[in-house]
């Protein structure tokens, strides 16, 4: 329960922050990378993420402040869902890099049909990999880390 924290005049605006970054954030986190997102998902998350900096400012919602003007205040630059997108990222360079025998990389690469099984295109593993990526882009290490900046 942080809302006592949140809400208390004592705890420094710096405490708070670290808070987030070490208790918030990686509980919203969480194995994120293997989850498939979808929009409903991504406002969830965005939503939580929101409440808690509205707390840490002590606004309420009967003020009717815009989350643009509360990260602007703040500083805040990367959402939570733009986090998680850095993070399937590096999960998916770090699988293809592995050899071919590892488990990781071997259910990356299953395909559902071969099973005699069916895939849904929209919601399979595979896709969403592929929806967001080119074909080869994890070779190049340092092209790599520059599209995860």
């Amino acid at each position: 329960m942080l809302h006592p924290v949140l809400w208390n005049t004592v705890i420094s605006t710096d405490n708070k922050r670290l808070i987030f970054r070490s208790i918030v954030e990686p509980s919203l986190n969480y194995a994120a990378e293997t989850w498939i997102h979808n929009p409903g998902l991504y406002s969830k998350l965005q939503a939580a993420e929101m409440d808690y900096w509205k707390r840490y400012l002590r606004i309420t919602r009967l003020n009717r402040v815009r989350n643009e003007y509360i990260r602007s205040r703040l500083g805040v630059t990367k959402r939570v869902p733009e986090r998680i997108g850095k993070n399937r990222l590096q999960l998916y360079g770090h699988c293809q890099r592995m050899s071919e025998h590892r488990w990781p990389k071997r259910l990356l690469k299953w395909n559902l049909q071969e099973d005699g099984g069916e895939q849904d295109s929209e919601h399979g593993r595979r896709t969403v990999w592929r929806r967001e990526l080119e074909e080869e882009e994890w070779l190049n290490r340092e092209k790599w880390r520059e599209g995860l900046t």
